[in-house]
């Protein structure tokens, strides 16, 4: 599988691609909101009303240099949509980093350079 790809601003020229330079790691999380509008009536039934569909994907990055760390975090900062590649050529998702990026230390190093492990939680826009 090739790495992951984001191009953003989505919709906008000129757009800028950042194909990941540490793949997210197995495990990653593909799923859908709870977007219904769920209200029970007096006598207790129960009426309810779809709401959109979006996706949500949460990607964990394991070992990663410094640097991508950096990028994503100022990817949150920006709030701007992403086209989001998870295979690095299928559109899966325009989507928006939906919470802050937080990075862990690890105790290995690549060089003189300490790796860290990171979340991304996104949400389809």
């Amino acid at each position: 599988m090739a790495n992951g790809r984001i191009i953003y601003p989505s919709g906008t020229t000129p757009q800028i691609t950042y194909d990941f330079v540490h793949n997210y790691a197995f495990g990653h999380t593909v799923g859908y909101i709870e977007a219904d509008d769920n209200v029970r009536a007096i006598d207790g039934t129960l009426n309810s009303y779809a709401g959109p569909q979006k996706k949500t994907f949460t990607l964990s990055f394991n070992m990663v240099l410094k640097a991508q760390l950096d990028y994503f975090m100022d990817l949150w900062k920006f709030q701007c949509p992403l086209d989001l590649y998870l295979d690095g050529t299928n559109l899966d998702a325009v989507v928006k980093i939906m919470s802050p990026i937080e990075g862990t230390s690890e105790e290995a190093w690549i060089g003189d350079e300490m790796l860290w492990s990171f979340e991304v939680t996104m949400e389809e826009v």
